[in-house]
């Protein structure tokens, strides 16, 4: 028996090995990607030279704030959406492990027993069947079908890092932002103090017989109109922590801690401000690097890669396949002899299926996976310009938003000069109440906006160092993968 199967096998091993010495190309992998990207961004040429962060630090620790850090790190545990891409993930190892499967023979083995009789009399009976296939990947079908999975799941390990990264500079966006929201409520209630001293001011000249009513009115809708903002302040302050619990997977009843934190900050700085004075300015560094540093843009690479793939294997289903086969069979044996090849029937087949006709199935499965691919290519450009455009408007903000603070900075303080000096004139009589009021109104309109402007200020730091992308994520990822299967 083994004789007869040594002269089967030979010249289908023959027939592999010719196949698998000379090739048979049946798709030409797709070329390189054409272009070049721009030497350097439109909005930093000129500009003063910018803090170069390394492409594996952790950015937010610019900021010098343990509070953010230790909130980035609770988002790394507890966020949901990064729960959902290490899932999203650990599917396309599964689909890997899967695809590499196929490369494998499949081998089957039944065992049956019995007795049959007549009355008390009767036989034992037994007999099994084993089944062994394996397909000859000559034209590289399975291996295109493993290299798309293996793509695919690169491009997935590359969303898992485009969330990470998302979820960081979200943190510290809200982060910010509820300072932010913290240090208007603070400011808008050192205005509301400031006016009741001079709603006072304007009862005692009033009650002296030396303004009119008009002025008290005046000075009291002041007061009440700022009185009137601090609720929808405090609502957006609160807006704000629930967005933050929902990035740490928490309820906004989770927050205590922080919030404790957030109030001794404040009683410990009563005359500071709250948000930081920015000493760095974030280099995304050239376009190329930006282009390599973009998960969501090597995640579009990979996925155009893993669709020329699929063009392959739709090539390949439309030449021949080449199958062996081996079964061995036996029926009423007797346990002790069940390695007796005599008593066992065995076949080895060879197999060649070729399509004939379909009616053009095969062919417009083909046309549709190219349609995918020009598809994929256009999204993989398109994510490439979308990518150097977010650097360039953030840049572009970042720019108007300094250039703006400078000229915030000068009038806030004309405004507070201009206000002490209405208020002091108004007190001996040398001016009516309008001064008084339009300064007032002014500089608390402009102190509010440089908070906005200050808080938009961060938040250009933080966009650009989202959009400008690096290599940090790749060690992050590692961790979190490790951390999910211990």
């Amino acid at each position: 028996m083994r004789r007869s199967i040594a002269y089967l096998v030979r010249p289908l091993l023959m027939l592999f090995l010719m196949f698998d010495l000379y090739g048979c190309t049946v798709y030409r992998d797709l070329p390189p990607e054409q272009g070049v990207p721009p030497k350097a961004f439109r909005a930093d040429r000129g500009l003063a030279p910018q803090l170069h962060l390394q492409d594996t630090e952790y950015w937010w620790f610019r900021f010098g704030d343990p509070l953010l850090n230790m909130l980035v790190q609770q988002a790394f545990s507890g966020n949901l959406d990064l729960e959902i891409a290490l899932s999203r993930l650990e599917e396309a190892d599964a689909a890997l492990q899967k695809a590499g499967s196929t490369l494998w023979p499949r081998v089957k083995i039944s065992l049956d027993a019995g007795r049959t009789g007549v009355g008390d009399k009767g036989d034992d009976h037994y007999s099994y069947d084993a089944f062994a296939s394996y397909e000859i990947d000559l034209f590289q079908r399975l291996r295109n079908y493993r290299k798309e999975k293996r793509l695919q799941q690169q491009a997935t390990r590359e969303d898992l890092k485009g969330v990470i990264l998302t979820v960081s500079a979200d943190i510290a966006s809200t982060h910010f932002k509820v300072l932010a929201d913290l240090e208007r409520i603070r400011l808008q209630k050192n205005i509301v103090r400031e006016l009741e001293r001079t709603l006072e001011l304007v009862r005692l000249r009033y009650a002296n017989g030396l303004v009119s009513a008009l002025d008290v009115y005046q000075a009291s809708q002041n007061l009440m109109a700022n009185r009137a903002a601090l609720p929808e302040m405090e609502k957006d302050l609160e807006t704000s922590l629930n967005a933050l619990a929902i990035l740490l997977g928490k309820t906004p009843e989770g927050l205590d801690g922080y919030r404790k934190a957030l109030m001794k900050r404040i009683d410990s700085s009563e005359m500071a401000e709250l948000l930081p004075a920015l000493d760095f300015r974030v280099d995304p560094g050239s376009p190329a690097s930006v282009i390599q540093k973009r998960p969501d843009v090597q995640a579009a690479y990979l996925r155009l890669y893993a669709q020329d793939r699929k063009v392959a294997q739709a090539m390949a289903d439309l030449l021949p396949r080449l199958d062996l086969s081996f079964g061995i069979n036996s029926d009423n044996f007797k346990p002790r002899n069940l390695l007796d090849y005599e008593r066992a029937i065995w076949k080895l087949l060879g197999s060649v299926t070729q399509p004939v006709f379909q009616g053009g199935e095969l062919l417009r499965e083909a046309d549709i996976q190219r349609a995918r691919l020009k598809k994929a290519a256009a999204e993989y450009h398109k994510a490439v310009l979308a990518a150097l455009k977010e650097v360039e408007d953030a840049m572009l903000a970042e720019n108007a938003i300094r250039e703006n603070l400078k000229y915030l900075e000068r009038r806030r303080s004309d405004l507070k000069n201009s206000a002490q000096i209405s208020i002091f004139r108004y007190s001996f009589g040398l001016s009516d109440f309008l001064p008084v009021l339009q300064a007032q109104t002014s500089f608390q309109s402009v102190a509010q906006e440089m908070v906005a402007k200050r808080y938009l200020l961060i938040l250009s730091q933080i966009t650009l160092a989202r959009v400008a992308g690096g290599h940090w994520m790749d060690k992050q990822a590692e961790a979190m993968m490790k951390e999910r299967r211990q």
